[in-house]
């Protein structure tokens, strides 16, 4: 599933090290060449922008297949051989409880930042991270629907109580 953030963060890497290239050839050719002029500097920066936009062409499509490998190998390292796995995840008053490998932890409905509903789940936004509950974990529609409706009623409610709390 494909999430804004996940989009962002992409995009962000990709650019930072579009940028950080283009900055170092930028920077060597500058010190290579001794050029010390405004001209020279001028012309090497636009070497540098075109050197970057070719970077920026390869870089971008090995980027996901390079973050896909790292994921790969880090979740063989934690997980072994294991290809699925089942998660709990539990709509509470206090917030969202999940249980991954004997892990469990509460995000507190006050952190939520926004629901996100899409074809392929529902994600859960908080400020210090997210959970997504697949589509294929619902058995029909409207267990999908009364999910989402319920996350949102205790959202609502949590900030209602928290901005009373707040005023008092």
């Amino acid at each position: 599933m494909n999430t804004t953030w996940g989009a962002r963060q992409r995009k962000r890497s990709i650019r930072g090290a579009v940028v950080a290239f283009t900055l170092s050839i930028l920077v060597v050719t500058a010190v290579i060449s001794g050029v010390s002029s405004a001209q020279g500097l001028l012309a090497l920066a636009a070497l540098s922008i075109v050197f970057g936009a070719l970077f920026w062409a390869i870089y971008q499509p090995a980027h996901d297949a390079i973050v896909r490998s790292r994921l790969r190998r880090a979740f063989r390292e934690q997980l072994g051989d294991r290809t699925t796995w089942r998660c709990e995840i539990e709509l509470r008053n206090e917030g969202v409880w999940s249980r991954d490998h004997g892990v469990e932890f509460v995000f507190p409905w006050s952190d939520s930042t926004e629901i996100l509903s899409s074809d392929a789940g529902v994600e859960l936004r908080f400020r210090t991270g997210f959970i997504v509950a697949r589509s294929r974990a619902f058995e029909t529609a409207e267990d999908r629907q009364s999910f989402l409706a319920e996350a949102k009623a205790l959202v609502q409610a949590n900030q209602s109580s928290t901005a009373i709390e707040g005023a008092v």
